[in-house]
């Protein structure tokens, strides 16, 4: 059939299927990756009145840290925006977010980084920078990949992986920092080459002509 062709019906688009499936499951594992500790950032402890003993039927949140690292995303987005008007390939913005991201990943082991609390905060402003821009790219290639006919379906097929990025990065939620950590790391180092690899899409500019079903 047409969508099988278009997805995997020779080695280029077999090979360009899967760098946009693998570059769609890890923006969304890494997204969620980062949000992890979230409950550690946003939430602020209370103690009983002897000032000792943790309250842990009352929640109270830090909107001003929500805010914070939340923001990153608009730096992130904006100064992909930009990279991309200076006629940056997606490809390259994608697989450098990611490589930037991977160290970050590690701040949550390092105790001198994360000792104190506002600076746990700005390093997960900063880990949030790259880590939108991914899914910004992910979707732009996604949107060029395929011919006319075939692109919603073949976004619809990469949102679906991207999902499933987020349920797997949920369920490693009450997994020990020192391995979920690395996982997460793992699949930013694979979205790296998938990014930088990927063949050209149907409808970008200088893409080889299409042979076969469209």
């Amino acid at each position: 059939s047409s969508a099988w062709y278009n997805l995997a019906g020779n080695l280029v688009n077999l090979f360009r299927t899967v760098c946009l499936w693998t570059l769609a499951f890890v923006q969304t594992f890494n997204f969620y990756g980062l949000m992890l500790n979230a409950p550690v950032v946003f939430r602020v402890k209370q103690y009983a009145d002897d000032g000792v003993t943790e309250l842990t039927n009352k929640v109270v949140f830090d909107y001003a840290a929500i805010l914070i690292v939340n923001s990153g995303d608009l730096v992130g987005n904006f100064s992909a925006l930009l990279a991309l008007k200076s006629k940056t390939n997606p490809r390259s913005i994608a697989a450098a977010c990611a490589a930037i991201s991977v160290p970050m990943l590690f701040v949550p082991l390092v105790p001198s980084l994360n000792s104190h609390r506002w600076g746990l905060v700005f390093l997960m402003l900063i880990g949030r920078i790259p880590a939108a821009p991914i899914g910004a790219m992910s979707w732009i290639l996604n949107a060029v990949a395929y011919p006319t006919l075939f692109r919603a379906t073949g976004h619809g097929w990469a949102n679906a992986v991207a999902r499933f990025g987020a349920v797997t990065a949920s369920s490693m939620y009450s997994m020990p920092a020192a391995l979920s950590i690395p996982i997460h790391a793992l699949a930013l180092v694979a979205a790296i080459p998938a990014a930088l690899f990927m063949p050209k899409g149907a409808l970008e500019h200088g893409a080889p002509p299409l042979k076969g079903r469209r």
